[in-house]
């Protein structure tokens, strides 16, 4: 197996690191549309800090 499709591979297996801006806007994206695979993954909540400001996008998009 060549060193691409290794690399290509471990980035499938490893989500990235998700910011702050990203999870709030993926909790807003959860209100307005519902649960998804992208708006509630596992990665965007790989901080307290990013699990938070999805609370905060999802409280914001269903308060109006």
């Amino acid at each position: 197996m060549s060193n691409e499709k290794m690399e290509e591979m471990i980035k499938k297996l490893i989500p990235p690191k998700r910011d702050k801006q990203y999870a709030y806007k993926m909790g807003k994206d959860c209100g307005k549309n519902g649960p998804t695979i992208k708006n509630c993954h596992f990665s965007i909540f790989s901080s307290k800090e990013n699990g938070e400001e999805w609370q905060r996008g999802l409280r914001e998009t269903k308060a109006k």
